[in-house]
């Protein structure tokens, strides 16, 4: 039974990296700052942001991408 609820864990968290990894995939330029100078990667994903360190000179901690839900998508007001 332990195993089943491994497996279930393991395949929960990919799910989650996969959307996480899909929101936060953007050109550095397009990166809203989400944190404050020396955040850890730890606190940034607490505050449900993105982290980054591998680019200088733009925010290491950023927004993620905002999904668009279809139905707004499709609003033309």
């Amino acid at each position: 039974m332990d195993e089943i609820y491994m497996i279930l864990h393991a395949c929960f968290l990919l799910i989650l990296c996969y959307i996480f990894s899909e929101t936060c995939n953007m050109a550095p330029q397009n990166r809203k700052n989400c944190g404050w100078s020396g955040i850890t990667e730890q606190e940034c994903h607490e505050k449900n942001c993105c982290f980054d360190s591998s680019i200088r000179g733009y925010p290491w901690c950023f927004s993620p991408l905002q999904e668009i839900d279809d139905n707004e998508a499709n609003c033309h007001f």
